[in-house]
């Protein structure tokens, strides 16, 4: 649990709240009165703790005040279709997922996108569209209302408040829809706010893709996630943004009794690029793994925080990270497990394993146990180096040049990550995309 204390407000806190104050009677749901409640309430809760800073144990490694700088969430209007046909990362991610056919909701400067969405061929028992398509239904209102983060979290407060669209999702009892969904979500100008609720009821399964791309100042995406008993969702995430986009992401789920959540992220560009789950195993026999790897080059920064929080019997999660930092970037993980008192037969495992590929990149690990049960299984582990050696000599001596035997090692290194994604077909996709961007970087030096 982070204990924020808020030191005080800087120009950018008074940014977003004068932006809140400025758009607060154009934004989707003025008119239902509790939705603007909601995101009232948020908004002062966001006043009241002001941007986290680094006497915030969760983020002692990441400046966000220096890093957002004097960035607004004000959205400045861009030609959806431009924004769309330039985004070189959004390109390649859609030819690699086209042969899945996946339905497609599209977000541009923070508005959904119609032109460029394909919602047919789900089949029934699919729920879904944007958050500003009209009034909220009940189901996805009562989330947005009562679902956050454990402890305080300001990010999350100013997403709910601000959040001009978002994907809202629900796959009901027993159904599993004929397409996979992808959610793409392209910032501009300023940036943009969104708020996605994805809900899959007992039984039910999902095949979730998100891409988020663009140059905006910044994106901010928070997402909800609520697994019934017994279903399973299956998501990778591709995180590919400008070199001067401040990327923040924070996401709480919750799992159900025998659900299963495989959730995979490939953190590629942004200035800084923050991920933030925290999800509570609440049923028994939950499975989950929230795992991802990252390619970093240039001055990035890439943070990825989880709490994966055990609070009922027979749990099993693993949280693996892989990743190569070049350059002057900068990557951190910090992963925690909780183990409630009651919750035996739990089983967590945590590894993150980071190469340095040049004496300015650094890299900052903080795995946390925190057990009150006595029954349980629970390991963590962390490796941080440079390419063996022994490796390229052995590689190099069979005519192998050092280039090549670099390019080798570093991609056969990073594919391992990719073995804890459960979807074969997502696994390829992922494989491709990293493949293509370590090309790149070869092709550069």
């Amino acid at each position: 649990m982070n204990i924020h204390q808020n030191i005080g407000p800087n120009a950018t806190e008074a940014a977003f709240s004068d932006a809140y104050a400025a758009v607060r009677a154009s934004l989707p749901g003025v008119g239902d009165g509790s939705l603007a409640g909601i995101r009232d309430a948020a908004m002062a809760r966001f006043k009241a703790l002001g941007l986290p800073h680094r006497r915030i144990e969760a983020w002692h490694y990441t400046d966000l005040r220096r890093l957002l700088g004097e960035a607004c969430a004000s959205i400045r209007e861009s030609d959806a279709a431009d924004l769309y046909a330039a985004d070189r990362g959004g390109v390649a991610t859609q030819a690699a997922f086209a042969g899945l056919k996946p339905a497609r909701l599209v977000f541009a400067a923070g508005r959904f996108q119609p032109g460029l969405s394909d919602l047919e061929g789900l089949g029934d028992g699919v729920d879904i569209g944007p958050l500003s398509a009209g009034p909220l239904p009940d189901w996805a209102l009562a989330e947005i209302a009562a679902r956050r983060p454990a402890g305080d979290n300001a990010v999350f407060d100013l997403a709910t408040a601000l959040m001009t669209d978002g994907a809202l999702i629900r796959v009901t009892k027993g159904h599993n829809p004929a397409r996979p969904i992808e959610i793409v979500s392209l910032s501009s100008g300023g940036g943009s706010v969104l708020r996605h609720v994805v809900v899959l009821e007992d039984d039910a399964v999902l095949r979730l893709i998100e891409h988020a791309g663009g140059e905006g100042a910044m994106s901010l995406t928070a997402m909800t996630v609520v697994l019934g008993d017994r279903a399973r969702l299956d998501h990778v995430k591709i995180q590919d943004e400008g070199r001067a986009t401040t990327h923040l992401a924070p996401m709480t789920g919750q799992v159900g009794a025998g659900a299963c959540i495989n959730a995979f992220t490939l953190t590629l560009g942004a200035a800084l690029a923050r991920e933030e789950r925290d999800i509570r195993f609440a049923g028994e026999d939950t499975r989950g793994s929230i795992s991802g790897a990252f390619l970093l080059s240039g001055r990035t920064h890439a943070d990825t925080t989880l709490c994966i929080d055990h609070a009922n019997t027979g749990g099993q999660s693993r949280e693996i990270f892989k990743g190569i930092v070049d350059g002057a970037a900068k990557s951190v993980v910090q992963t925690s497990v909780v183990v409630a008192a009651g919750a035996q037969k739990t089983d967590a495992r945590q590894g993150v394993h980071v190469l340095l590929l040049s004496e300015d990149a650094e890299h900052n690990t903080k795995p946390e146990l925190e057990i009150y049960a006595d029954d349980v299984q629970c390991a963590h582990g962390a490796t941080v180096g440079e390419l063996d050696e022994t490796a390229l000599f052995y590689l190099m001596s069979r005519g192998i040049t050092r280039s090549v035997a670099q390019a080798m090692l570093i991609e056969a290194f990073v594919f391992g990550a990719m073995e804890e994604i459960a979807d074969d077909e997502f696994r390829g996709v992922i494989c491709v995309l990293a493949a293509a961007r370590l090309d790149e970087r070869k092709a550069h030096g």
